[in-house]
């Protein structure tokens, strides 16, 4: 029955642990994600996107990582019909 309660508490520890480790890496790296995600997304489309913040959270959404955009614009490149146009405005 000790060695139960030992291997429980053992158990609890080393998740709350990795738990919390995971939070202070998120917190670490968070500028680098958000700066890394808006790079990747004005790489793959033709129009420029502007985000004015991003939220980053691995506990909001565990076991998944998540990435809320707020307060999103979006102008068109195309030169021949949407060039400077606003294609899309969106708060989160």
């Amino acid at each position: 029955m000790q060695s139960g309660l030992k291997i429980l508490k053992f158990l609890a520890i080393t998740i709350a642990v990795m738990f919390m480790a995971l939070i202070l890496l998120s917190y670490v790296f968070e500028d680098k994600i958000k700066t890394l995600t808006v790079q990747t997304l004005n790489k793959s489309l033709k129009s420029e996107i502007k985000v004015a913040s991003i939220s980053f959270s691995v506990v909001r959404n565990f076991p998944y990582a998540s990435v809320v955009f707020n307060d999103i614009n979006c102008k068109g490149s195309n030169a021949e019909t949407f060039e400077g146009q606003k294609l899309f405005n969106a708060k989160k």
